[in-house]
């Protein structure tokens, strides 16, 4: 079995089904300019690093899934239909995901994206806690589960986020900080909107009486220009 098949195994969001569906063929491969900005952010770690652009890939793959799927790989798919110990609680029965991964035959990606959020809430905290805490039967230290080599990258438009990464595993980051690549953002039809309910002088309010679509200043910030 390999790691894709694994992951695929695992895969039953709609979300992702629906993609690949409008898509169709095109699905096969990731964009060129996509993957060449994955392969550099990641040879900042690894040097070597060479993506594979017909890399099979699938977005909000659950955490739960992942740790299944690489349990799967090492140790046979005859083990995970017997009660594994939860202990620490790496299978938590939540939604918690990642926003893409990225599977070739050794190397497996994770990507979270944030696009007009902030990185200072605690969902990457959540989430890179997560990671980091799961046992050396599915990855250990160094982001090795098998033959398996695991990267996390971040992306947001414009600049890397200030963020404090002592608690990262070293798998998770670099000498200098986190892995990052700039997310593209485009407005296809001019700037961006968003709705906002008001009173009928077009005043935030409490009453909610109105509603009426603004400029949104944080999205149309971060359009590439």
């Amino acid at each position: 079995m390999t790691l894709t098949e694994a992951l695929q195994r695992f895969n039953r969001k709609e979300r992702h089904w629906l993609v690949r569906d409008a898509l169709g063929p095109a699905s096969a491969r990731l964009g060129e300019n996509f993957a060449d900005r994955v392969q550099a952010a990641i040879r900042l770690r690894d040097q070597s690093f060479k993506i594979d652009r017909g890399a099979w890939w699938a977005i909000d793959f659950h955490i739960d899934w992942l740790v299944a799927a690489l349990h799967m790989l090492r140790h046979g798919s005859e083990t995970v239909a017997i009660p594994q110990l939860n202990a620490p609680m790496i299978v938590t029965g939540s939604q918690q995901d990642i926003d893409l991964v990225i599977a070739s035959e050794s190397t497996l990606v994770l990507i979270e994206a944030k696009g007009v959020g902030s990185w200072a809430g605690a969902g990457l905290d959540s989430k890179v806690a997560r990671l980091s805490a799961l046992p050396s039967s599915v990855v250990n230290l160094d982001g090795k589960s098998g033959e398996i080599q695991l990267h996390f990258v971040l992306c947001s438009p414009g600049k890397p986020p200030c963020l404090d990464t002592s608690a990262w595993n070293s798998w998770m980051k670099t000498d200098q900080g986190i892995l990052h690549i700039d997310l593209n953002v485009v407005a296809e039809a001019g700037q961006f909107l968003r709705v906002q309910r008001c009173s009928e002088a077009e005043s935030p309010n409490d009453k909610w009486t109105h509603w009426q679509a603004i400029n949104d200043l944080r999205s149309n910030s971060l359009v590439n220009k």
